[in-house]
C-alpha cells in the first residue's frame, strides 16, 4: 500500500514537472519571438527609432489616401519633402493612361516615388520598397504607413552612418491596393530591372506582432545565409515560405519576382481584425512592431548594401527560427536524410518486433486509436464551429476572414483534441507505450514523406523530432528494461523539446494568420503529436479530473468569448469593393 502510494506521488510530481517544463518551453519560445522594445528620440542617430518613425505616421495616416485622391497627393508630397531633406536624389515616376493587368483594366494615373542614396561603387543597387496608398475606408496607419515610415527613418539612419558600397533605392509605390499597379509599371522599365540586384519589400496585414520574413525568391540559399547573419530577433521559417507560395495572395514583391529580381518580404500580421478597416489608424499602431520592422529594414540595408548583388541565386535552404537564432541547411539534404531516417526507423521497428517489445497487432491497434482520435476530434471541432459560427462568430467575422478573438477558438480546437484523445485512449488499454509511440512515429514519418514531396520547406518540423525519437528508441530497446528508459523523466524532457519549440511557433503563426475554420485541420496534427509524445501523454490521458477540467475550460472559453462578442457588435465589419487578394 505504501509503495503504491509512493508511486502515485512520484507520478503526480513527474506530471507537474513535465507540465511546467512544457509551459516554460512554450513561454520562452513566444517571448523570444516578441518584437523589441521601441526606441525613443534619444537613440543614436545611426540607429532606428520607432518614436522618430512614428512622427511620420502622424502625417501619412491622417486620412484615408487611396490612389487618385487629394489625400494621396498630400502623402506623396510629404514623402518627397522628407527624402529631399535627407538630400537623396528623388524622382516622381508618373504613369497616366490605359493599364491592363491581372487585377485591373482601365485608365489610371499612378505616381511612384523613388529616392536614391548613392553608394561608393557602381554595382547593382539594393531596393527597399513599400506602397504608400491606402484603402478608401481606412487611413492605412499600419497598411502601409508604418512601412513607409520605417523606410524614411531607415534612410535617415543610413545618411548618418558610414557610406555603403551599393546605391540604395527607396521606392514607394502607388496603386498597390488596386492590384499592385505601381509595381507593375515600375518593373516594365528595363533601366530599373537592370539597375536593381535585390528587392526587400515591407508590408503589414495587421496592427501588431513581430516583423516576420515570410517570403523569399526561389534559389534563396545565399539570401538565407546572409539574412541569418544580421537579422535582429529573426522570425522566419521555410514552412511559412512554402505555405505562402500555395496561397492566392500577392504583394508588390510578386511583381519583382516575376521580373526575375531576387527578393525578401517582411510583414507583421497579428491584429488582423483591423486590416483594411477604419480602425487601421495611428491609435492602433504598435511601436514595438514598428521598431522590429525598422530594425529589419536598417540591418538588411547595411548588410546587403555592402555585398555584391550581381548574382545572389544559389540552391534553396531549409530555415527556421529556434529560440531567437536562425538555423538553416541546404534543402538538398532533405531527401537523403529522410531516406536514411526511414531506414533507421524501420530497423528499430524490426528489432523491437524481434525482441518481443512490440507486436504488429499492438501497433495496428495504436494506429487505429490515433485515426479514431483524429476523426472524433475533427467531427467534434467542426460541429462546435458550426454551432458557435451561426450563433455569434459570423457576426464578428470581416470580409477578409479575420475573426475577433480567433485565438480563443483555435485554442478550443486544440483542447477538444486533447479531450478526445483522453476519452478514446481509455478504450485502448491493451497496447503498451512502445506500440503507441511507434504508431505515432510511423504517422509522423508519413507526414515527413508528404512534406518532402509537397511542402519541402516544412520537412524540418518532422525530420528533427523523428531523428531524436529514433535515437531514444534505439537506445531504449537495447537496454534490459526498455519500458523504464522510455518512461524516465530524462527521456520525456529530450523527446518533447523540439516538437514543443518548433510547433509552438507554427501554431502561433497559423493561429494569427489563418481563420479558425481552416485551423480546425490542426486537430489532425495535434492528434499525431500527442501519440508521438506517448510517454508524456500517458501521464495525463487517463486522468478523469483533467478531462473534466478540459471540458469545463472549453465551455468557459466559448461562452465567455460569445458573451463578450455579443456586447461588442459595434466593431467594424466592412465589405471590400475590390477583389484584390492583398498579402
Amino acid at each position: 500500500m505504501k509503495k503504491a502510494f509512493l508511486q502515485i506521488n512520484i507520478s503526480k510530481t513527474k506530471s507537474v514537472f513535465i507540465l511546467l517544463y512544457i509551459a516554460f518551453l512554450i513561454s520562452i519560445t513566444i517571448f523570444l519571438e516578441m518584437p523589441p522594445n521601441p526606441k525613443d528620440n534619444e537613440t543614436a542617430i545611426d540607429s532606428f527609432s520607432a518614436e522618430r518613425a512614428f512622427q511620420h505616421i502622424r502625417h501619412i495616416a491622417k486620412h484615408p489616401h487611396p490612389t487618385g485622391s487629394y489625400e494621396n497627393y498630400l502623402v506623396r508630397e510629404y514623402i518627397l519633402q522628407e527624402l529631399e531633406k535627407l538630400e537623396l536624389y528623388t524622382i516622381v515616376d508618373t504613369f497616366s493612361g490605359d493599364l491592363s493587368t491581372k487585377y485591373f483594366n482601365g485608365d489610371i494615373e499612378l505616381n511612384n516615388i523613388i529616392g536614391i542614396l548613392k553608394g561608393t561603387e557602381d554595382g547593382k543597387a539594393l531596393m527597399l520598397s513599400a506602397h504608400y496608398d491606402s484603402v478608401p475606408n481606412g487611413s492605412g496607419a499600419n497598411d502601409n504607413g508604418a512601412s513607409v515610415a520605417a523606410l524614411l527613418e531607415t534612410a535617415r539612419a543610413l545618411k548618418n552612418s558610414d557610406k555603403l558600397k551599393n546605391d540604395v533605392w527607396f521606392v514607394f509605390t502607388d496603386g498597390e491596393e488596386l492590384g499592385l499597379l505601381g509595381a507593375e509599371i515600375f518593373w516594365k522599365k528595363d533601366s530599373y530591372r537592370n539597375a536593381i540586384g535585390l528587392v526587400i519589400n515591407f508590408e503589414s496585414r495587421g496592427s501588431k506582432g513581430p516583423s516576420m520574413m515570410y517570403q523569399t525568391s526561389d534559389h534563396n540559399g545565399t539570401l538565407i545565409q546572409e539574412f541569418s547573419k544580421v537579422a535582429p530577433k529573426p522570425l522566419a521559417n521555410s514552412f511559412m515560405g512554402d505555405i505562402y507560395k500555395k496561397m492566392p495572395n500577392d504583394t508588390d514583391l510578386t511583381i519583382s519576382l516575376d521580373a526575375g529580381i531576387p527578393g525578401l518580404n517582411f510583414a507583421y500580421i497579428d491584429g488582423w481584425e483591423y486590416y483594411h478597416t477604419p480602425y487601421d489608424n495611428i491609435d492602433n499602431v504598435d511601436k514595438s512592431s514598428l521598431q522590429h520592422q525598422g530594425e529589419n529594414a536598417l540591418s538588411m540595408a547595411k548588410h546587403f548594401g555592402n555585398l555584391n548583388l550581381e548574382n545572389l541565386e544559389s540552391p534553396n535552404e531549409i530555415y527556421f527560427s529556434l529560440l531567437g537564432k536562425m538555423i538553416h541547411f541546404p534543402q538538398s539534404y532533405v531527401i537523403p536524410l529522410s531516406i536514411l531516417l526511414t531506414l533507421f526507423i524501420i530497423t528499430i521497428f524490426s528489432t523491437s518486433i524481434n525482441r518481443g517489445i512490440i507486436t504488429y497487432k499492438g501497433v495496428l491497434l495504436s494506429t487505429l486509436k490515433i485515426l479514431i482520435i483524429i476523426l472524433t476530434s475533427l467531427i467534434t471541432s467542426i460541429s462546435l464551429w458550426i454551432v458557435i459560427n451561426n450563433i455569434w462568430v459570423k457576426k464578428m467575422t470581416l470580409s477578409t476572414d479575420a475573426t475577433y478573438d480567433s485565438i480563443l477558438y483555435n485554442t478550443s480546437f486544440v483542447l477538444v483534441t486533447f479531450l478526445m484523445s483522453c476519452i478514446v485512449s481509455n478504450h485502448f488499454r491493451k497496447t503498451n507505450e512502445f506500440e503507441n509511440m511507434f504508431a505515432g512515429t510511423l504517422l509522423f514519418l508519413t507526414a515527413l514523406i508528404g512534406t518532402v514531396i509537397y511542402l519541402p520547406g516544412a520537412s524540418y518540423l518532422f525530420l528533427i523530432p523523428l531523428l531524436i525519437n529514433g535515437m531514444v528508441l534505439s537506445i531504449a530497446i537495447r537496454c534490459s528494461n526498455p519500458f523504464k528508459v522510455i518512461n524516465s523523466l530524462l527521456t520525456m524532457l529530450i523527446i518533447s523539446f523540439f516538437p514543443i519549440v518548433l510547433f509552438t511557433t507554427v501554431y502561433k503563426l497559423l493561429f494569427i494568420g489563418l481563420p479558425p475554420y481552416l485551423n480546425i485541420g490542426l486537430t489532425i496534427l495535434t492528434s499525431i503529436l500527442l501519440s508521438f509524445l506517448e510517454p508524456i501523454y500517458k501521464l495525463f490521458n487517463r486522468n478523469k479530473k483533467l478531462q473534466i477540467s478540459l471540458l469545463s475550460t472549453i465551455i468557459i472559453i466559448l461562452l465567455v468569448t460569445g458573451w463578450v462578442n455579443s456586447h461588442k457588435l459595434d466593431r467594424p465589419v466592412y465589405i471590400e469593393d475590390n477583389e484584390h487578394l492583398h498579402f
